[in-house]
């Protein structure tokens, strides 16, 4: 027989040799359940009350003969969609016997043996894989009663007083205990806490072994997990999904039990000896801990807290039995479609599993995007995109995907009702915003201030005047500190003397015939002299350092005196102007070419408190900054297409505080991560300020484009960027 019943003289095939039906329990809602155990595979099946029936008069062979005495024999009402679906149920798991010359031809039919796609291949063993090291069942045999003994009652009493003192000499030393956190971000402690980590994962995994032998069953394996690449080690502890919730509650937990004991002794040891370096160990023992448990307790990944929640609901298989439900749910919120559920829960049970679905993706979402991102940095370039990109899709885009596909093939049950009238409204309504051409809008970290100038030394020169005191004011043009080099002294006074003797040669020739062919040479090198005179006494002059405008000295340079040499391109004093703000914004390259002069805006403050202020942009740096720091001016391309200088101050520095991610350099400048340009607002309304504010620019340009075409802007601006291509 083979996968249809509906035929009177076809005999039912036996179930095959090493199933087994055995009561299983009652489930969260009181529903009993038998287990279908395949012993040759070591696979379990649950199956409700109707199917028990069933399968227990599967020895009367004809199908019509089975469905007669359910009927007869029991409350309950089967039919031949009934048993049809179960002998579905047990042909594509392969329970029933057959005979060895269909077996392959089977295997085929329900894709057991395909030619599977490399991609997916690669993806689902890139992304996990098993390497069984060794077995452990007879070493666990012959020392069951260590598991006994960490396991009994007495050991657990001893344990939990071991603990509340723990916590209690931790408490007296807890000041301590928060400031050596920082000694593990060593070489030392990083080899300290890998031998740590690796010893407490194998009382881990010993912690499953040893309770899942105490309760009779066997442990198949032991070995290394990868997931992405990252070692891990497992327990196989399959054979316990026989056992009741409870003591499989118990294997679950019994790693972090085992653990926790480990790290009761070690916080002793740390609380009541003094050799540093056993202190160390058993700190960052319990890191580990601490750090073991955050992931372990999570019920969203398939980590022990999963399995311990899973037997608390007594709900196996909890994750694709509540996602099935969950994507059912949507559908009937989204199309109203009215498809018998997956399963039958009770409304809180149902409640439940849909709310544990929302978290997880949730939570998976997170977190898988973050593995992304790990593995993007972890890896070089080229191979870190590629598997960035893999990642994206196998944790988020193929589920997505796949739901839409359900989404189609039920095209023909959906209808025209208030459900789908409503997600057709949201669907077009969602797909306008996508498309709809809106004016772009750009978002930049920026710094409001009053209107000042770092004035520097154009060269290397000598003080000669005391630098002034803070809050000193000045007029325009007002002398506020001299400079002078003696090289510039020198070069000009050599210029002097050689522009003299040259219009002295000049002035000869016009009078003597004899040089009268050397006029126009001497004309030329007149002005050479001339044009050399004239840039060293405007150096000269430009080492007299002027206010700008009419303000106070903010900062001055610290330790500087009379006589002390001066750097070329240090600055002296920050001058600012009292009766005028500014806005100092970054954007990104990205966004670059979509500002223009003039453009308006706001300022938002990042202290809320603070109101917003409108501001016009007056110029825009064309080089990108390459520092941010008080050292150099930059040319901005103003309004009016004329060059203006304007300092780059450091407020934005990551370092500082700022919002800009940036590096500190060996010279002790902030250098950006990425490429930004700085742009220069005016404020256009009043507004009040005791200090530098922080905040963020949000400018509307001219330039309309769809939103879908702005986010592939954006991506497209951050592959390249990131690729280097």
């Amino acid at each position: 027989m083979k996968n249809k019943t509906n035929d009177r003289s076809i005999r039912l095939r036996k179930l095959r040799y090493g199933v087994s039906l055995d009561f299983y329990g009652y489930d969260q809602d009181g529903i009993p359940q038998w287990k279908l155990y395949d012993g040759l595979r070591n696979k379990n099946f649950l199956v409700g009350k109707p199917e028990f029936e069933m399968l227990s008069r599967w020895y009367l062979s004809v199908p019509e003969k089975i469905i007669e005495s359910v009927n007869q024999e029991t409350t309950f009402h089967v039919d031949m969609d009934d048993f049809e679906n179960l002998h579905q149920f047990l042909y594509h798991n392969s329970l029933l016997e057959e005979r060895w010359r269909n077996i392959y031809k089977n295997a085929i039919e329900q894709k057991v043996i395909k030619g599977e796609n490399l991609f997916y291949w690669f993806i689902r063993y890139y992304l996990f894989f098993r390497i069984p090291l060794f077995h452990p069942d007879n070493f666990l045999n012959r020392t069951k009663f260590i598991g006994d003994f960490l396991f009994s009652k007495y050991t657990f009493i001893v344990m939990c007083l071991l603990g509340v003192l723990a916590i209690y000499q931790i408490g007296l030393n807890w000041d301590l205990f928060t400031h050596t956190f920082s000694t593990i971000f060593s070489w030392e402690g990083l080899v300290i806490y890998l031998i740590i980590f690796t010893l407490a994962k194998c009382f881990h995994e010993f912690g499953h072994a040893y309770m899942c032998k105490r309760y009779g069953k066997t442990v198949p394996s032991m070995g290394l997990a990868f997931l992405v690449f990252w070692p891990v080690l497992y327990t196989d502890t399959t054979p316990s999904w026989s056992l009741p919730s409870h003591q499989r509650l118990r294997i679950a937990l019994a790693g972090m039990w085992l653990e926790t004991y480990f790290t009761i002794l070690a916080a002793l040891i740390w609380a009541n000896v003094n050799n540093l370096t056993l202190q160390m160990i058993c700190y960052i023992t319990l890191v580990n801990w601490l750090g073991t448990l955050l992931i372990n307790v999570s019920p969203f990944m398939r980590f022990d807290g999963y399995y311990a929640l899973s037997d608390f609901l007594k709900m196996p298989n909890l994750q694709n039995r509540a996602f099935a439900i969950a994507r059912w749910q949507i559908r009937y919120w989204l199309f109203g479609l009215e498809d018998p559920p997956p399963e039958q829960f009770s409304k809180k049970t149902l409640r439940i599993l849909v709310c544990y679905s929302f978290t997880a993706w949730f939570y998976r979402l997170f977190i898988y995007f973050g593995i992304a991102i790990l593995v993007y940095h972890y890896f070089f370039k080229i191979v870190g995109i590629i598997l960035f990109l893999i990642e994206l899709f196998a944790f988020i885009l193929r589920p997505i995907r796949d739901e839409f596909r359900v989404w189609y093939n039920y095209r023909n049950k959906f209808t025209l009702n208030r459900r789908t009238i409503i997600t057709a409204a949201c669907g077009f309504i969602f797909l306008i915003i996508l498309f709809l051409p809106m004016n772009a809008s750009i978002k930049m970290n920026a710094t409001l201030s009053y209107n000042h100038e770092y004035l520097y030394s154009k060269e290397s020169a000598v003080l000669l005047d005391k630098l002034p005191d803070i809050g000193t004011f000045y007029k325009k043009d007002e002398i506020i500190v001299r400079l002078s080099s003696n090289e510039n002294e020198h070069y000009l006074i050599k210029s002097k003397l050689e522009y003299d003797k040259t219009a002295i040669a000049l002035r000869r020739s016009t009078f003597s015939e004899s040089h009268q062919n050397e006029l126009s040479s001497l004309q030329a090198e007149l002005q050479k002299k001339e044009a050399e005179y004239n840039k060293y006494l405007k150096l000269k002059d430009d080492l007299i350092i002027r206010a700008p405008f009419d303000g106070i000295i903010k900062e001055t340079f610290p330790d500087l005196k009379p006589g002390d040499t001066v750097k070329k391109n240090l600055w002296l004093v920050n001058i600012i102007q009292q009766d005028k703000l500014i806005v100092e914004a970054y954007v990104e390259q990205g966004d670059f070419n979509l500002i223009k002069v003039g453009e308006k805006g706001k300022f938002y403050p990042l202290n809320l408190s603070e109101p917003a202020v409108i501001v016009k942009v007056v110029a825009i740096e064309p080089v990108n900054t390459i520092q941010l720091s008080r050292y150099y001016s930059k040319s901005n391309r103003e309004a009016s297409g004329s060059l203006q200088p304007i300092n780059t101050p450091g407020y934005e520095a990551s370092e500082l505080g700022g919002q800009i991610p940036t590096n500190l350099s060996q010279e002790g400048t902030f250098v950006p991560v990425e490429s930004i340009y700085r742009v220069i607002l005016e404020p256009l309304t009043s507004a009040q300020i005791s200090n530098v504010l922080s905040g963020t620019v949000i400018l509307t340009v001219e330039e309309e484009r769809p939103f879908i075409s702005q986010i592939i802007y954006k991506l497209k601006t951050v592959f390249s960027q990131e690729s280097g291509f």
